[in-house]
């Protein structure tokens, strides 16, 4: 619950984050909403959604460059897929980006 100068506890980012999450969803009941995030949102959605407290130590992985699919439905988010990396199965092991 430490808060950084002029900054935000941990707490705070959390609940920032579902907020957010929550907001979008309202505002695009039915739709299908694309949202780009970095790992800290993304644990956050997850521990959420499924139930992990804040305070517990994150066991879980953030894979970079992930697909994450969440569902909203009756105020509730459920957990539909985490970790996806299918889309990189084109890119080959062991090359940079410049190989390509």
């Amino acid at each position: 619950d430490y808060q950084v100068p002029q900054g935000e506890s941990n707490r705070q980012f959390y609940q920032r984050c579902i907020d957010c999450f929550d907001e979008i969803a309202i505002r695009h009941l039915g739709e299908k909403v694309l949202v780009v995030a970095h790992g800290g949102v993304l644990g956050n959605l997850f521990k959420y959604t499924v139930g992990i407290p804040l305070e517990m130590p994150r066991r879980f992985e953030l894979l970079n460059t992930s697909l994450n699919i969440f569902t909203h439905k009756q105020e509730t988010w459920i957990l539909e897929s985490w970790g996806n990396l299918s889309h990189l199965q084109h890119i080959p092991q062991n090359h940079s980006l410049d190989d390509l």
